[in-house]
């Protein structure tokens, strides 16, 4: 959802004539079908995750099995270190959630929804005059 100040800018810059380049179909290649599937749906444990965003930088992370998961995030830490520093990470969109898993909360954008909910489409008009 988009902030009215933000919606403002939009109406303002349709209004100029540079927006007109936006109806230009001057793309001439196929894009790949995006899929209706949360990267937190995938077959991904937690360690793996951990790897992903912090492996470049520590060498044996894995995910905190210590610190619970809370508030659609979770802690990563070096493996085998005697003391070490956590980080904190957001859980991937779509990754189960809530103190009623399973019963279809799921994190999106950083909050415990029901499932039911992140489907849900809704449009807006946005006015131009």
């Amino acid at each position: 959802q988009f902030s009215q100040c933000s919606i403002d800018q939009i109406r303002y810059f349709f209004g100029l004539d540079a927006s007109s380049c936006l109806g230009e179909k001057n793309v001439h290649h196929n894009y790949t079908k995006m899929t209706r599937r949360f990267p937190g749906e995938e077959d991904l444990d937690l360690d793996t995750l951990c790897y992903i965003v912090y492996g470049k930088v520590m060498k044996n992370v894995v995910h905190d099995k210590k610190q619970k998961l809370e508030n659609c995030t979770m802690a990563c830490g070096e493996q085998g270190a005697q003391l070490y520093d956590t980080y904190r990470m957001a859980l991937p969109d779509g990754y189960p959630c809530g103190s009623d898993y399973p019963e279809g909360k799921v994190c999106i954008n950083g909050r415990c929804v029901h499932k039911s909910k992140v489907f849900k489409r809704t449009r807006t008009k946005i006015s131009t005059k």
